[in-house]
């Protein structure tokens, strides 16, 4: 690597790099968003409005799903899934080391424990021996940690059990 002595003064400027560009997004989909927002300020339905329902509608088709719930973030998806499954007190939930904060923190919001496992390097997916590590872990905490009662499969976004829940990495949508 050159040493910066050595670089033109042209290449020694520090311009910052954009990590997202937002005015190519921008100019690229400015006029639909702008015509999405105004209808939604004409009706005033903020809150589960029909764009709601045709979000949903289109997530379902796309993913082949029956029905899908949209919501706020990330953190309330988790935290609608560990309702649903009943987590709180003396369960184990399995999240990635490698999250944000709030994967662990709903966890927490339910009573139930976090147990950290490692993620695979390459796809970021919980790994499947620190996956059953946790779950020895947990049981060794006296929690009730138990085995994923559907697909096996590490890519999924939840795994769910009655006495244990997994929160991997995951993104709730993903693009074509």
């Amino acid at each position: 690597m050159a040493d910066v002595a050595t670089l033109s003064p042209a290449a020694q400027t520090s311009e910052p790099i954009e990590f997202v560009d937002l005015g190519a997004q921008r100019r690229h989909i400015g006029a639909r968003m702008d015509e999405a927002i105004r209808r939604v300020v004409d009706h005033g339905r903020f809150i589960l409005g029909p764009e709601v329902g045709e979000l949903e509608r289109q997530l379902a088709e796309f993913c082949g799903a029956k029905h899908v719930l949209s919501c706020a973030n990330g953190t309330d998806a988790l935290g609608l899934a560990l309702m649903a499954k009943g987590a709180g007190p003396g369960q184990a939930v399995l999240v990635p080391s490698f999250t944000f904060a709030a994967t662990a923190e709903v966890v927490v919001w339910f009573g139930a424990t976090p147990v950290f496992v490692d993620v695979v390097e390459d796809s970021f997916n919980m790994d499947p021996a620190s996956f059953e590590a946790g779950i020895a872990a947990a049981k060794r905490l006296g929690l009730k940690p138990g085995r994923p009662t559907r697909n096996r499969g590490w890519n999924c976004c939840c795994y769910a059990t009655r006495s244990a829940i997994s929160a991997p990495p995951c993104r709730s949508t993903s693009t074509r």
